[in-house]
Parts: C-alpha cells; sequence; structure tokens
C-alpha cells in the first residue's frame, strides 16, 4: 500500500462528506423535486417485503432515500461514470440493501411483478420508445404497484432553447411531456394515474437559467443566492411535472 494511502483515503472521505451534505446534489430543479420522497411506499404488498426499482438513478440520493424504508433496492443507470460515482457512496454509507447494477432497462434481468415501486425520474425523456419502456414497467410491478413518473415540463420556456436529439446519446429525445400527454401514454399502457404534482417556482426558474448560463459546477458558489430566489419568490413556474400511476389490469 503507498504512503499516501491514508491521505488519499480522508480527501475521498471529505468529498463523499460533502457530496452527502449537497443531498440531491447542486442542480435546483432537481432539489425542487427532492420533497416527492415524502410520497415514497413505505410497506409491501400484503405484508410482503417493499422492493423498489430505481431506473436511471443517477447519483443515487432517490435510491438511497427509498432504501430508508425499503426491504431491497435495484438501482440501475447505463452510464458507467454515474454507476462508479454511486457505487463509491454507496459502499462509503455502508448501505446493505441497494443492488446497484450497470444496465439498460430492456437487459433489467429481474422476473415479471418483482417490484411494489418504481421511480423513473427524468429519463422517460431520454428514451424514443417510451411506450414499450412503460409497458416493460408495467410487467416488473406487482399488482397495485406505484409508478413514480417526473419529466420536464414541456411548455417550461428554457427546455425548449435546444435541439431534442434524434438519437439516444443521453440528451433529451423529446423537451418533455403535459400532464395530459403522460396520463394519456399511461392509461394506453395499463397503468392509472392516480396524483399528480408540479415543481418550481419563478425564483428556481431564474436559478436554472444562471446555471444553463454557468454551468452546474462553475455556478456551485452561488447556490446559497440560488437556493434564497427559490424559497423567496414562490410564483408558480413549474419546470418538472410528476404524475403518479398504479398498475392496472
Amino acid at each position: 500500500m503507498s504512503s499516501d494511502s491514508p491521505a488519499r483515503g480522508r480527501t475521498v472521505g471529505l468529498r463523499l462528506r460533502l457530496k452527502l451534505a449537497l443531498g440531491v446534489g447542486l442542480d435546483v430543479g432537481s432539489r425542487d423535486k427532492a420533497r416527492l420522497t415524502k410520497l415514497f411506499l413505505v410497506e409491501g404488498r400484503d405484508g410482503d417485503a417493499l422492493r423498489t426499482l430505481d431506473i436511471g438513478c443517477g447519483n443515487g440520493y432517490f435510491a438511497r432515500k427509498a432504501a430508508a424504508t425499503s426491504t431491497s433496492v435495484v438501482a440501475t443507470t447505463m452510464l458507467s461514470d454515474e454507476y462508479g460515482k454511486a457505487s463509491e457512496l454507496f459502499s462509503f454509507l455502508d448501505i446493505q440493501n441497494i443492488d446497484l447494477r450497470l444496465t439498460r432497462l430492456d437487459d433489467l434481468d429481474e422476473p415479471e411483478e418483482s417490484f411494489d415501486q418504481v421511480l423513473l425520474l427524468d429519463v422517460l425523456e431520454h428514451i424514443r420508445d417510451d411506450r414499450a419502456a412503460l409497458k416493460r414497467i408495467h410487467g416488473l410491478l406487482r399488482p397495485d404497484g406505484y409508478l413514480f413518473l417526473t419529466f420536464p415540463n414541456r411548455d417550461f420556456e428554457y427546455w425548449r432553447s435546444s435541439q431534442a436529439g434524434r438519437y439516444e446519446t443521453g440528451w433529451h429525445v423529446r423537451h418533455g411531456y403535459t400532464f395530459e400527454m403522460i396520463e394519456t401514454l399511461l392509461t394506453e399502457c395499463g397503468f392509472e394515474p392516480i396524483d399528480r404534482r408540479a415543481f418550481g417556482t419563478l425564483g428556481s426558474a431564474w436559478g436554472i437559467r444562471v446555471q444553463k448560463v454557468l454551468g452546474t459546477v462553475h455556478s456551485a458558489p452561488l447556490l446559497p443566492a440560488l437556493e434564497l430566489l427559490r424559497v423567496l419568490i414562490p410564483v408558480r413556474r413549474a419546470h418538472t411535472l410528476l404524475v403518479l400511476a398504479r398498475k392496472g389490469g
């Protein structure tokens, strides 16, 4: 073992503690929607163990929140960089009930009706065949299971300032959806929409604009001011929408 290993370990530990202190992360939009974790299920069906699937888990924040009440969480990402960072954090926290996998939804090796709740948070707008993705999720959910689906508000002006991609390269293949578009699609795929929420204020919209210009990392020193804007200017300006849906027949 090299002589600088303890110092390196302390540096990694400090970085991960800072990451934990930031919660959901630097992104203003994500900080708005973080409160959706209060809606997560806390018990399984008919006394069974509660299982959660987090598709496209990002930095692992929502998987960690689900793991606090779930018996087990399967968290997936198709990006190796995300996988490495989330794996490092889960190991640092010694979280035993998250099974992190580097895989696509199409390749997920799980039997039908395996999960009580599925988190699909800001993912569907990256998938060209959104209908096929929702049908796959419908099959993975247990009867009366819940799907938590967040997506960009199609009518939020900042999302429309750049071209949607033609192919699945990691960027949006569509700018988002309206509530009505998603609820129609969910119904056609066998779900029953049961709730809808909107996240975002005029203050956070300004924060998103600042981060779009400067970059999320470069705007980090401004985060306290952006957070203050988000709280002090609470006029509704929804950038992200949530539809909660129950698996139907």
